[in-house]
């Protein structure tokens, strides 16, 4: 392991245990209502910045690979499209949560769901330009710096719940600034180039695909939360989003160790060489999903209750077995994106996209099934069901890709 992947690990793990402790650190200081409350704004700016994004990095990041445009016209075609798609997701995010959330609330959400996206593209730009440091450097920002100054304010006195979006929009502002400063190219660059016509011609016949598949996939693993809250209320869904923060980031090292290092390679082997040439990385992938899918669920046994004894709420410690169901969830999930990528690389959007929208039917049924009988572990089952559907089909669809024997 070279130094560059320590560095991208120990930079993905410090976020990670920082993201960790925070949770901790709000469930135990916070009411399970104020708790659920953020967990609900962390879930609905999950699934809206996709919204935000529409999806539209797949389809140009996939362009640039496979050396089919330049960086320059690649970053220029999405502030072109971000500019419209960040405005839509703004406006939805208040809309949905006109209910739920207070006033003050109501203004913040609109600008994590914008800064969360653009910070997200920043992290996908930099990994698919080959800088997946700087990229974790970004994420880091994003997603945990500025949690340290709210947790030092505690140290000294009480958190009022009233400071912790505030703070979450100003880290999203300094990654998004740090993320711009570091592109492999200038904005006067960006703004220079030119993007082809045809470009835009082909995204608009890819894009109503690629973002439905993408949707669906997300609304698994962000509606389930809200499916909580729906059904269960602020409360339960405050339990259910403290396992979901653990599963979280066990898939967030995983990606920083090996998804993220792999998926790039995969593609533009795939892309410029064949199919053929991707499964190499993605039975890689698959092994290293199996292998770290089984050291958490080891772990999460022996640790959790150590872990809700620190939080000091025995609700958690009732409801744990959402925890080894999820995690079994997301090792699935990570087992699938070996055939995910390979059937992205050769523009296999269609059969994405219906595979993610079947996974909707087993997560719909096991929600309902979840309001009937009052039982929020149900939902876990979904995730799991829906993702088992998915590795299933897409490894059996790139199976297909494989070149005939001769």
């Amino acid at each position: 392991m070279n130094l560059a992947v320590i560095f991208d690990v120990s930079v993905r793990g410090a976020s990670i245990l920082i993201r960790a402790i925070f949770t901790f650190f709000l469930a135990r200081i916070l009411s399970l209502e104020e708790f659920g409350i953020y967990t609900y704004i962390s879930a609905t700016s999950a699934f809206l910045i996709y919204v935000g994004s529409a999806d539209f990095y797949a389809y140009a990041h996939r362009e640039y690979l496979s050396g089919r445009i330049s960086l320059e016209s690649t970053l220029k075609a999405q502030t072109l499209f971000l500019s419209f798609s960040l405005a839509v997701a703004g406006v939805v995010g208040w809309l949905v949560a006109q209910d739920t959330l207070t006033d003050g609330l109501l203004l913040l959400l609109p600008l994590i769901i914008i800064g969360e996206t653009l910070a997200a593209e920043l992290v996908r730009v930099l990994i698919a330009c080959g800088k997946p440091s700087t990229a974790n450097v970004v994420n880091f920002l994003k997603s945990a710096g500025w949690m340290l100054p709210l947790m030092g304010y505690a140290s000294l006195q009480d958190l009022p719940f009233a400071y912790i979006c505030p703070m979450w929009a100003a880290g999203l502002l300094t990654a998004t600034l740090f993320g711009i400063a570091h592109l492999p190219v200038s904005i006067s660059q960006i703004r220079a180039s030119m993007v082809p016509p045809a470009f835009f011609r082909k995204a608009w016949q890819c894009l109503p695909g690629i973002l439905l598949g993408t949707l669906a996939l997300r609304a698994i693993f962000s509606l389930d939360r809200l499916a909580v809250e729906w059904a269960l209320g602020p409360a339960v869904v405050g339990i259910y989003g403290f396992f979901v923060a653990i599963a979280s980031a066990y898939l967030a090292l995983l990606d920083a160790g090996i998804l993220a290092r792999l998926s790039p390679q995969l593609i533009t082997a795939a892309a410029q060489h064949g199919a053929h040439n991707g499964h190499g990385h993605a039975h890689r992938m698959r092994l290293w999903a199996l292998a770290f899918g089984v050291a958490a669920l080891l772990l999460y046994g022996i640790f959790i209750d150590d872990v809700v004894l620190l939080v000091g709420k025995p609700a958690f410690g009732e409801s744990k077995e959402i925890g080894f169901i999820l995690l079994a969830a997301y090792t699935v999930y990570a087992y699938s994106m070996g055939a995910h990528s390979v059937l992205y690389a050769w523009g296999k959007d269609k059969a994405i996209y219906g595979i993610h929208i079947a996974g909707l039917v087993p997560f719909a049924v096991c929600a309902a099934c979840a309001l009937q009988l009052q039982a929020s572990w149900l939902v876990a089952v979904g995730v799991l069901a829906a993702t088992a559907l998915h590795a299933a089909l897409k490894t059996w669809f790139a199976h297909r890709l494989r070149p005939a024997p001769a």
